[in-house]
Order: structure tokens, then sequence, then C-alpha cells
């Protein structure tokens, strides 16, 4: 809950599966860091592009 929320694409109430807790929590990657790279590899990123994509960045 709170502001961090938005930031990952979630609202008050959203269902989270086990695997975006995982990769939120436990790697500290977007929670829908799959689709991302995915997405990311289907417009012609590398790789390292598309999981960077998926990873916040140093504050």
């Amino acid at each position: 809950m709170g502001r961090g929320l938005a930031a990952v694409g979630l609202t008050a109430g959203d269902v989270v599966t086990e695997r975006q807790a995982e990769l939120l929590l436990g790697e500290g990657r977007h929670p829908d860091a799959y689709r991302i790279e995915r997405e990311r590899l289907a417009e012609g990123n590398s790789p390292a592009q598309a999981r960077r994509a998926t990873v916040p960045a140093p504050q």
C-alpha cells in the first residue's frame, strides 16, 4: 500500500501473484518483469537493455 503501488502499476486491492511478489521483494525488480522484458525484446532491445528496464534506477 502507499505511494509505491502506482510506481509498479498497481492500485489498492489488486491481486499480486506469488511470482510477482518474488520479483519485487526478492529480486528488487518490477512485478511484471517478464512481460516488460518480452515487450522490450520485441521492440528490438538487447537482453541486457530489456532486463535493465525492470530494475529501478539507483537513487
